[in-house]
Protein backbone atom coordinates (compact mmCIF):
# COMPACT_ATOMS: atom_id res chain seq x y z
CA UNK A 1 0.00 0.00 0.00
CA UNK A 2 1.16 3.58 -0.74
CA UNK A 3 2.40 5.58 1.74
CA UNK A 4 4.09 8.98 2.46
CA UNK A 5 7.14 8.05 3.54
CA UNK A 6 8.94 11.03 5.02
CA UNK A 7 13.52 11.14 5.49
CA UNK A 8 15.10 13.59 8.04
CA UNK A 9 18.37 13.64 6.51
CA UNK A 10 21.15 14.68 9.11
CA UNK A 11 23.91 14.34 10.75
CA UNK A 12 24.25 12.93 14.17
CA UNK A 13 24.52 15.87 16.62
CA UNK A 14 28.03 16.71 18.22
CA UNK A 15 29.61 20.03 19.37
CA UNK A 16 32.40 20.92 16.70
CA UNK A 17 30.70 18.80 13.96
CA UNK A 18 27.82 20.54 13.40
CA UNK A 19 26.71 24.09 12.10
CA UNK A 20 30.62 25.13 12.18
CA UNK A 21 30.29 28.55 9.96
CA UNK A 22 28.00 29.11 12.97
CA UNK A 23 30.17 28.10 15.55
CA UNK A 24 32.74 30.22 14.52
CA UNK A 25 30.97 33.62 15.17
CA UNK A 26 28.87 31.66 18.45
CA UNK A 27 30.72 28.87 19.47
CA UNK A 28 30.31 24.96 19.38
CA UNK A 29 28.03 24.64 22.32
CA UNK A 30 25.66 27.31 21.53
CA UNK A 31 25.55 26.41 17.74
CA UNK A 32 25.16 22.58 19.11
CA UNK A 33 21.65 23.65 20.90
CA UNK A 34 20.39 25.56 18.15
CA UNK A 35 21.26 22.02 16.10
CA UNK A 36 19.28 20.02 17.95
CA UNK A 37 16.27 22.60 17.30
CA UNK A 38 16.50 22.37 14.23
CA UNK A 39 16.74 18.30 14.13
CA UNK A 40 13.46 18.52 16.67
CA UNK A 41 11.83 21.35 13.71
CA UNK A 42 12.23 19.20 10.86
CA UNK A 43 11.70 16.17 13.05
CA UNK A 44 8.37 17.19 14.05
CA UNK A 45 7.69 18.24 10.08
CA UNK A 46 7.81 14.86 9.07
CA UNK A 47 5.96 13.49 11.50
CA UNK A 48 3.16 15.67 11.13
CA UNK A 49 2.67 14.96 7.64
CA UNK A 50 4.30 11.58 6.84
CA UNK A 51 2.84 7.86 7.38
CA UNK A 52 6.14 6.52 8.25
CA UNK A 53 9.62 8.72 9.79
CA UNK A 54 12.92 7.47 9.05
CA UNK A 55 16.16 8.72 9.32
CA UNK A 56 19.05 8.99 7.68
CA UNK A 57 22.05 10.12 9.69
CA UNK A 58 25.79 10.68 8.93
CA UNK A 59 28.76 11.20 11.64
CA UNK A 60 28.96 10.03 15.33
CA UNK A 61 27.12 11.95 17.70
CA UNK A 62 23.86 11.72 20.04
CA UNK A 63 21.58 9.18 18.77
CA UNK A 64 18.23 11.51 18.71
CA UNK A 65 14.37 9.76 18.49
CA UNK A 66 16.15 6.73 18.93
CA UNK A 67 12.46 5.05 19.04
CA UNK A 68 12.18 5.85 15.21
CA UNK A 69 14.03 3.82 12.35
CA UNK A 70 17.27 4.83 10.89
CA UNK A 71 19.90 3.72 8.80
CA UNK A 72 23.57 5.66 7.93
CA UNK A 73 24.15 8.16 4.78
CA UNK A 74 26.03 5.96 2.20
CA UNK A 75 27.80 7.40 -0.82
CA UNK A 76 30.71 9.66 -2.27
CA UNK A 77 28.72 13.63 -2.57
CA UNK A 78 25.71 14.80 -1.08
CA UNK A 79 23.74 13.76 -4.42
CA UNK A 80 24.74 9.91 -3.60
CA UNK A 81 23.71 10.47 0.07
CA UNK A 82 20.38 11.65 -0.48
CA UNK A 83 19.46 9.37 -3.84
CA UNK A 84 20.77 6.50 -1.31
CA UNK A 85 18.40 7.40 1.10
CA UNK A 86 15.05 8.03 -1.01
CA UNK A 87 16.18 4.73 -2.79
CA UNK A 88 16.43 2.81 0.87
CA UNK A 89 12.93 4.20 1.91
CA UNK A 90 11.45 2.94 -1.05
CA UNK A 91 13.02 -0.19 -0.94
CA UNK A 92 11.43 -0.54 2.72
CA UNK A 93 8.27 0.56 1.58
CA UNK A 94 7.56 0.35 -2.15
CA UNK A 95 5.01 2.26 -4.15
CA UNK A 96 5.21 5.02 -2.09
CA UNK A 97 6.18 8.79 -2.33
CA UNK A 98 9.44 9.56 -0.27
CA UNK A 99 10.03 13.35 0.94
CA UNK A 100 13.60 14.20 2.24
CA UNK A 101 14.05 17.42 3.68
CA UNK A 102 17.42 18.38 5.90
CA UNK A 103 17.90 20.07 9.54
CA UNK A 104 18.63 23.53 8.39
CA UNK A 105 15.66 25.24 8.36
CA UNK A 106 14.04 27.52 11.64
CA UNK A 107 10.82 28.31 9.47
CA UNK A 108 9.80 24.23 8.46
CA UNK A 109 6.36 23.37 9.50
CA UNK A 110 4.77 20.15 8.27
CA UNK A 111 2.81 22.46 5.10
CA UNK A 112 5.81 22.42 2.88
CA UNK A 113 6.16 18.59 3.34
CA UNK A 114 2.61 18.12 3.32
CA UNK A 115 2.45 19.87 -0.43
CA UNK A 116 5.01 18.21 -1.68
CA UNK A 117 3.50 14.58 -0.72
CA UNK A 118 0.66 16.17 -2.72
CA UNK A 119 2.24 16.99 -5.49
CA UNK A 120 3.85 13.68 -6.04
CA UNK A 121 0.62 12.50 -6.85
CA UNK A 122 1.16 14.00 -10.34
CA UNK A 123 4.64 14.68 -10.15
CA UNK A 124 7.78 12.92 -10.59
CA UNK A 125 10.07 15.54 -8.62
CA UNK A 126 9.59 18.02 -6.16
CA UNK A 127 11.93 20.03 -4.39
CA UNK A 128 11.37 23.33 -1.82
CA UNK A 129 13.54 25.68 -2.94
CA UNK A 130 15.98 27.66 -0.24
CA UNK A 131 16.77 31.68 -0.99
CA UNK A 132 20.45 31.01 -1.50
CA UNK A 133 19.92 29.07 -4.63
CA UNK A 134 19.60 25.39 -3.33
CA UNK A 135 17.05 23.57 -1.74
CA UNK A 136 15.66 21.90 1.57
CA UNK A 137 13.29 19.58 0.71
CA UNK A 138 13.16 16.60 -2.30
CA UNK A 139 10.73 14.25 -3.04
CA UNK A 140 10.01 11.54 -5.64
CA UNK A 141 7.83 8.36 -6.40
CA UNK A 142 11.16 6.53 -7.40
CA UNK A 143 14.78 6.88 -7.44
CA UNK A 144 15.83 9.33 -10.04
CA UNK A 145 19.55 8.94 -10.23
CA UNK A 146 20.30 11.49 -12.81
CA UNK A 147 18.71 14.38 -10.97
CA UNK A 148 21.90 14.28 -8.44
CA UNK A 149 24.27 13.50 -11.25
CA UNK A 150 27.26 15.88 -11.52
CA UNK A 151 25.80 18.97 -9.53
CA UNK A 152 28.11 21.52 -7.64
CA UNK A 153 26.84 20.88 -4.42
CA UNK A 154 26.60 23.78 -1.50
CA UNK A 155 26.51 26.59 -4.68
CA UNK A 156 23.57 28.84 -5.77
CA UNK A 157 23.55 27.11 -8.86
CA UNK A 158 21.84 23.93 -7.31
CA UNK A 159 18.02 24.22 -7.40
CA UNK A 160 18.60 25.15 -11.17
CA UNK A 161 20.79 22.88 -11.75
CA UNK A 162 18.30 20.34 -10.47
CA UNK A 163 15.74 22.19 -13.00
CA UNK A 164 17.69 21.25 -15.96
CA UNK A 165 18.39 17.34 -14.78
CA UNK A 166 14.55 16.93 -14.76
CA UNK A 167 13.83 18.68 -18.01
CA UNK A 168 16.18 16.30 -20.00
CA UNK A 169 15.31 13.28 -18.35
CA UNK A 170 11.82 14.17 -19.00
CA UNK A 171 10.61 13.77 -15.57
CA UNK A 172 7.81 16.49 -13.95
CA UNK A 173 8.87 18.63 -11.38
CA UNK A 174 6.83 20.89 -8.89
CA UNK A 175 8.34 23.35 -5.95
CA UNK A 176 6.59 24.53 -2.81
CA UNK A 177 7.00 27.39 -0.55
CA UNK A 178 10.86 28.86 -0.58
CA UNK A 179 12.26 29.03 2.62
CA UNK A 180 15.43 30.60 4.06
CA UNK A 181 17.93 28.04 5.75
CA UNK A 182 20.29 28.71 9.07
CA UNK A 183 24.05 28.24 7.64
CA UNK A 184 26.02 31.39 9.59
CA UNK A 185 25.53 34.45 11.81
CA UNK A 186 23.91 36.54 9.67
CA UNK A 187 21.27 33.64 8.72
CA UNK A 188 20.39 33.36 12.98
CA UNK A 189 20.17 37.18 13.01
CA UNK A 190 18.36 37.66 10.28
CA UNK A 191 15.57 34.68 11.58
CA UNK A 192 12.07 35.75 12.85
CA UNK A 193 12.72 32.63 15.40
CA UNK A 194 15.75 34.08 17.26
CA UNK A 195 15.91 35.39 20.64
CA UNK A 196 18.07 38.11 21.24
CA UNK A 197 17.84 37.98 24.42
CA UNK A 198 18.99 34.31 24.80
CA UNK A 199 20.62 34.02 22.11
CA UNK A 200 18.47 31.35 21.03
CA UNK A 201 15.70 30.19 18.53
CA UNK A 202 12.24 30.70 19.73
CA UNK A 203 9.42 27.86 20.33
CA UNK A 204 8.59 26.12 16.90
CA UNK A 205 5.13 26.33 17.98
CA UNK A 206 4.13 29.80 16.30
Amino acid sequence: MSKKIGILFAKRPAAGKVKTRLANSIGDKRALDIYRDLLHRSFSALQEAADEVLIAWSGEGEQLFSETLFFEQEGVDLGARMLHAISEALKRFPGSHAVLIGADIPLISYVPVEDAFFALKSADVTVGPTSDGGYYLIGMNKPQPYVFHDIAWSTSGVLKATYERCIAAELSFETVTRLADLDDIKDLESSPFYDFRTGQLKSRRT
